[in-house]
C-alpha cells in the first residue's frame, strides 16, 4: 500500500444539523471538517462533496444558497460554497465582546467543575489575553465557583496557579459528591441528566408510542404537525428558555445545561423529566410540610393519630392522613401504581413553612368521597416517597374540623402542699374545655363581662368643664371686651337665639322642618354648643351676621394669602359659608389684587416664513455710543446692523429703501411701537411698498423676540470686535437647524478669511418643506419647554368695559376693545388710549361690588379721548378766523392719570401755505 493511500471510509455518523445560529458556525464547521476527513469525501467530486455538505446542513440550507451572490457553477463547487458560508456566518471578530463574555462567566446550578472549568478556558481563547492568560482563567474561576468556602480559601493562596487551582476545585468536587449527603441529595449518582422514567407498562393501559407516524412531533417546537416553511413553524425566531439560542423551544432543547425559571418559586433548581410523553419539573429533593420537626429533623409518618379510607374520583381508594398544616392533598408517585391511569399536568414548584421548596411531580383533579360528602380538589404528586395527606380544606369540607371562633382552654392543676409554685412531674392533670362556661374571660373570650358604670361625681364634672371652658377661653385670640360684645350681638340676633334654643332642647330630625335662615347650620348641629353663654361651633365662637364684614377685615389684616386667612378662622371664628366669603374678599381686596402676580400664558411661537425675506423684523440699538437699526430675517436669521445719525422715521425709512432696492420688499414688517415705527410717516411709507406692519404691545418685548435676539447678537459682535467682519463671520457659522444663514438667505455660502474649496461657494438649496418642518418641530420643542418651565396657564379674556389694573402704570383702567395682535387689548385711563398685553392686565371688575373700608378707586365711566388712537393723524381745531389752524400742546400726563409741571406753552398758529400739510 501506498504512503498516502488510505483505509477505505468507515461508517461515520455525519454531525447533527446546523442551528444557522452565526456563533453556532465555527464549531459546527470543525466538527464537518473532522466527518469530511473521515468519510474520505476528499476523494469524491467538488458537486457531491457541496451536495453532502448541503443536506447534512439541514432543509433550510438550499434556502440559504440560493440568497448567495453565486453562480450556478459556484454552487456546485465544495470549495468556493464553503468560502461564501464562512463569509455569511462567520462573525466579525469583537475582543471587547469576547472579554465581557470571559469576565461575566460563572459556575451555573448543577454544572461540573469540569465543564465550568473548559468553558472558562474556551472563552478566554479568543481574548488576546497574551501572558495574562493563566493568571486572569485562575481568577475566573476561583470568583466564578459556587462553593464560597473553597473560594476564599483560593484566594487566601499567595502561591496559587491555574494548574494547582484546576487540581483544588476537581479534587473538592469529588470529595463532595462521595459524601453520603451528596449520594442521598442526588440519587442519579454519575451525575448525568435524565431524559426520560420509564413507567411500568399496565394491560388495561393504552399502548404509548407504537406508531411512529402518528406521534411524529417537530424537532423545532415539539409540536405534533408538519410545517410547510421553517418561517411556520411557531419556534421561529423565538429563544429557548433553556439554553438561550432562538428557533426552538425549551422543551425539545438538546443542550446539557437547564437553568428553570418557574412561574411559583423563583428559587427552584432542576430538570426536566418526560413521563408519558409529558415534560415534568423535578427539582432537587427537599423536606416536606408535616415533616419537619422543631428541631429540623426529618419526622416519620408512620405515627399517624388519624387514618381516612378515601375514595379518590373512581380511580380508587388511599389511606390518608389527616393533617390541618397542610393546604391540600398530597401523596407520593409511588402510589399512581395502586390509582387507575391518570393525566397529570404540570405544577410549579410549591413552598411550605420556612420557603422550603417541595417538590412536585405533577396534579391532577379528583372528586374525593369520604362518610357520604365528596369535595372536588386538585390533588399534588410529590416526587419523594410520601405517604398520602389531607389538607385543611378538605378536612373542613368532611366535618372533621370545626371552623369556629377561639374558645379559652382552662387547665385545672392541683396546686404542690409544699411549694405552691413548683408542680410535681409525677402527677398527671387532665385539661378541661369549659366552652361558653366560661365565666372568667380572658382578652380572646366571646363574652366579656359588661362595663358597669362608675357613680358619678356632679362637683368634679363641674369643675372638669370648668376648666375646659377656661381652656378654651384663654385660646381665643380676643380681649374680654370683645367676646363681651359678641356676647351681647349673640343675645340681641334672633337666629342666635333660635339656635341656642335648638342646642338646649334638641334640634328638629329633617331639615325641612326648619327655616331659611336656620337651614345652613343643621349640616353643623352635632359640633355647635354654649360656652360661656355663647355659642361655638366646637372651639369656634360664632359671629352674628352684623359682624361678618368687620370680621372678614381683621381675619385678613396683614393682606395674608386665602390659605392663611382660612387657618386664622379654623382656629377662632365659624359662620356659615365663611370660607367662600373669606375667599371672595381675598379676590376683592384692591391691595391683594395690585401686589399680584399673574403666571404667564402659553407660549404662541410665530409661523416660520415659507421662504427668505417674506417677514423682517427690525428694533433700534445703542452700543458703545452709537445708534444701529437692526434688521433680521424671520427664515434664514441673515441680521444687518445699519448704522444711523438719527432714530427719527425719515433716516430710518432712507435705509429700509436701499436695503428693499438690493433684496425687494419684503411682506410684512414686525417691530414695536417706538416712535420711528409708530409714525403717520412710516406707515405711509408701509403703504407705499404694499408692506403689512404689525407692532408688539407695549412693555411686553417677548412678542417681538426675533428683533430682541438680533439685537443682542449685534451688541455682542460689536462688543468683541470689528462689527463688519463679525457680521460676515456670523452669516457663514452654521445655526442648530445644519445651514448657516447666508445658506438660507443667498442660497450659498460666504468667501471668508477661512481658505475652502471653490466647490463650497457653489449655490445650493436646501430642500425648504423639510426645513419648514424642522422649524415647526423644533418651535413645537421650545413651547412645550416654555409652557413646562414656567408652568403657563391660558387666562381668560377680557370684556369690553371690563375694569382692570395695569400693572406697569400702577392705576385702573377700562377696556375698549381688543388689538389686532393676539392677547393684546386697547385700554382707557385718565383720559388716554393704551394699548396692552393680557399680562400686564388684572381684571378688576369684582372691585367695583367690593363692601367694607377698601372701596374701589373711582375711574370715569365713559373717558374722554383726547389722544388718538396710534396710527391716527390728529385732527387740528380750526381758528376763529378760519385763516389756518392752531394746534394746542396738552400737557403730558403721568402714569398716574395727573398733569405733570411743565412751562406755559404758546399757541403756535400755523400759515396759510401750509394749510394741506399734515403733522
Amino acid at each position: 500500500m501506498p504512503d498516502n493511500a488510505r483505509p477505505p471510509a468507515p461508517n461515520v455518523k455525519p454531525p447533527e444539523e446546523f442551528s444557522f445560529i452565526p456563533s453556532d458556525w465555527v464549531d459546527w464547521k470543525s466538527r464537518f471538517s473532522q466527518y469530511h476527513m473521515l468519510a474520505q469525501l476528499d476523494r469524491q467530486s467538488e458537486e457531491y462533496q457541496a451536495n453532502s455538505l448541503l443536506y447534512i446542513m439541514g432543509q433550510r440550507a438550499n434556502q440559504v444558497v440560493a440568497t448567495l451572490d453565486l453562480t450556478a457553477a459556484e454552487k456546485k463547487n465544495y470549495t468556493r460554497l464553503m468560502e461564501a458560508l464562512d463569509a455569511l456566518y462567520k462573525a466579525t471578530k469583537n475582543t471587547v465582546y469576547d472579554r465581557a463574555k470571559f469576565f461575566r462567566r460563572s459556575q451555573q446550578p448543577g454544572e461540573p467543575a469540569a465543564e465550568f472549568i473548559m468553558d472558562v478556558k474556551k472563552l478566554a481563547t479568543p481574548c488576546e489575553f497574551g501572558d495574562l492568560k493563566d493568571s486572569l482563567i485562575r481568577d475566573i474561576i476561583i470568583l466564578g465557583i459556587r462553593d464560597e468556602a473553597l473560594s476564599q480559601a483560593l484566594v487566601l493562596d499567595a502561591t496559587l496557579n491555574l494548574e494547582k487551582c484546576v487540581d483544588r476545585v476537581l479534587n473538592a468536587e469529588q470529595v463532595s459528591q462521595s459524601s453520603p449527603a451528596a449520594r442521598e441529595g442526588n440519587g442519579n449518582g454519575n451525575g448525568q441528566e435524565v431524559h426520560k422514567v420509564k413507567v411500568p407498562f399496565k394491560k388495561n393501559q393504552r399502548p404509548f408510542q407504537q406508531n411512529k407516524q402518528k406521534n411524529w412531533k417537530c424537532k423545532y417546537c415539539g409540536r405534533p404537525e408538519k410545517h410547510s416553511k421553517p418561517d411556520k413553524c411557531p419556534a421561529w425566531n423565538k429563544s429557548c428558555k433553556l439554553c438561550g439560542k432562538k428557533n426552538h423551544f425549551a422543551e425539545v432543547c438538546r443542550s446539557t445545561k437547564k437553568i428553570h425559571e418557574m412561574e411559583e418559586g423563583a428559587d427552584d433548581e432542576g430538570e426536566d423529566v418526560e413521563v408519558n410523553a409529558v415534560f415534568r419539573h423535578r427539582s432537587k429533593p427537599r423536606p416536606f410540610l408535616g415533616e419537619v420537626k422543631s428541631s429540623g429533623e426529618i419526622a416519620s409518618i408512620e405515627d399517624s393519630p388519624l387514618l381516612l379510607d378515601i375514595e379518590v374520583g373512581g380511580l380508587g381508594t388511599l389511606e390518608f392522613k389527616a393533617d390541618s398544616g397542610a393546604d391540600g392533598p398530597v401523596f407520593g408517585r409511588e402510589y399512581l401504581s395502586q390509582l387507575a391511569p391518570v393525566k397529570l399536568y404540570k405544577c410549579a414548584p410549591l413552598k411550605a413553612a420556612g420557603d422550603l421548596v417541595l417538590e412536585v411531580y405533577g396534579k391532577f383533579k379528583a372528586k374525593l368521597s369520604w362518610n357520604g360528602k365528596s369535595h372536588v380538589v386538585w390533588v399534588y404528586v410529590m416526587q419523594r416517597k410520601q405517604k398520602p395527606l389531607l389538607g385543611r380544606p378538605t378536612m373542613i369540607k368532611f366535618g372533621l374540623i370545626d371552623p369556629t371562633v377561639y374558645k379559652p382552654v382552662k387547665i385545672l392543676a392541683a396546686s404542690s402542699p409544699n411549694n405552691p409554685a413548683v408542680v410535681p412531674p409525677e402527677v398527671e392533670y387532665s385539661s378541661v374545655f369549659t366552652g361558653k362556661e366560661l365565666y372568667t374571660p380572658d382578652i380572646l373570650s366571646r363574652a366579656p363581662l359588661p362595663d358597669k358604670p362608675a357613680d358619678r361625681d356632679i362637683l368634679l364634672e363641674e369643675l372638669l368643664i370648668a376648666e375646659l371652658a377656661s381652656a378654651n377661653r384663654d385660646s381665643w385670640p380676643m380681649s374680654t371686651a370683645k367676646l363681651q360684645e359678641l356676647r351681647k350681638a349673640q343675645a340681641e340676633d334672633p337666629v342666635c337665639q333660635q339656635i341656642k334654643t335648638y342646642i338646649l332642647q334638641g334640634w328638629p330630625k329633617q331639615q325641612v322642618d326648619l327655616s331659611n335662615t336656620l337651614k345652613p347650620f343643621h349640616a353643623a348641629r352635632n359640633d355647635l354648643n354654649i360656652q360661656l353663654d355663647m355659642i361655638c361651633k366646637g372651639n369656634q365662637l360664632l359671629i352674628p351676621k352684623q359682624y361678618q364684614p368687620s370680621m372678614l377685615q381683621g381675619l385678613h389684616t396683614g393682606h395674608l394669602s386665602v390659605e392663611k386667612c382660612r387657618s386664622r378662622a379654623a382656629s377662632a371664628v365659624w359662620w356659615p359659608s365663611m370660607t367662600a366669603q373669606l375667599s371672595d374678599f381675598v379676590q376683592k381686596c384692591p391691595v391683594c389684587l395690585q401686589r399680584r402676580k399673574l403666571k404667564p400664558e402659553p407660549l404662541l411661537p410665530t409661523p416660520p416664513a415659507s421662504r427668505p425675506w417674506e417677514m423682517i423684523a427690525m428694533d433700534l440699538a445703542d452700543c458703545k455710543g452709537r445708534k444701529y437699526l437692526v434688521v433680521v430675517d424671520y427664515f434664514s436669521t441673515y441680521p444687518f446692523a445699519l448704522e444711523m445719525r438719527k432714530t427719527t422715521a425719515a433716516p430710518i425709512i432712507t435705509q429700509l429703501e436701499n436695503l428693499f432696492s438690493m433684496f425687494g420688499s419684503p411682506e410684512v414688517i414686525r417691530s414695536d411701537n417706538g416712535p420711528p415705527f409708530n409714525s403717520w410717516d412710516f406707515k405711509r411709507f408701509c403703504e407705499t411698498w404694499d408692506i403689512t406692519h404689525t407692532t408688539s404691545s407695549p412693555h411686553f418685548p417677548q412678542s417681538n423676540g426675533k428683533a430682541e435676539a438680533a439685537v443682542k447678537i449685534v451688541k455682542e459682535i460689536i462688543q468683541r470686535g470689528e462689527i463688519l467682519t463679525g457680521l460676515l463671520a456670523y452669516r457663514d457659522a452654521k445655526l442648530k437647524i445644519g445651514f448657516t444663514p447666508a445658506q438660507l438667505f443667498l442660497g450659498r455660502h460666504l468667501r471668508t478669511t477661512v481658505p475652502s474649496l471653490p466647490t463650497r461657494l457653489e449655490p445650493s438649496w436646501p430642500d425648504f418643506p423639510k426645513l419648514r418642518t424642522l422649524l415647526n418641530e423644533r418651535n413645537a420643542a421650545a413651547k412645550k419647554r416654555f409652557d413646562q418651565a414656567k408652568r403657563a396657564k391660558e387666562l381668560a379674556p377680557l370684556q369690553v368695559k371690563a375694569q382692570v389694573w395695569i400693572t406697569d402704570l400702577q392705576t385702573y383702567g377700562t377696556i375698549t376693545g381688543e388689538a389686532d395682535s393676539p392677547r393684546s387689548y386697547y385700554v382707557s385711563t385718565g383720559g388716554r388710549i393704551l394699548r396692552r398685553n393680557r399680562r400686564n392686565l388684572l381684571d378688576a371688575t369684582a372691585l367695583a361690588t367690593r363692601l367694607g373700608p377698601y372701596q374701589y378707586p373711582p375711574v370715569d365711566a365713559e373717558p374722554k379721548v383726547t389722544q388718538p388712537p396710534p396710527h391716527r393723524p390728529t385732527q387740528a381745531a380750526s381758528t376763529p378766523g378760519g385763516t389756518g389752524q392752531v394746534i394746542r400742546k396738552r400737557r403730558s400726563l403721568s402714569p398716574g392719570g395727573r398733569g405733570r409741571g411743565s412751562r406755559p406753552q404758546r399757541e403756535i398758529k400755523k400759515p396759510g401755505h401750509l394749510e394741506d400739510f399734515v403733522l
